[in-house]
């Protein structure tokens, strides 16, 4: 019977995916990416783009 694997070799060579406008970074938005990268060694955090969060919010109040 093969040994059981270390949580650490569960998650090795997992990439996790988090995207978002973040157009005013926050605390929330740390412990986010935080508990993100928990779930696999490597974090990638996609970014929405100004014209995209204008066409999806045009009564947005944050400046770019």
């Amino acid at each position: 019977m093969a040994p059981k694997k270390k949580d650490k070799d569960i998650r090795s060579n997992r990439t996790v995916l988090v995207s978002g406008k973040f157009e005013v970074l926050h605390p929330g938005h740390l412990r986010l990416f935080r508990f993100a990268h928990e779930l696999g060694d490597r974090l990638i955090v996609g970014v929405l783009s100004d014209r995209l969060v204008a066409e999806q919010e045009p009564e947005s109040h944050v400046v770019p």
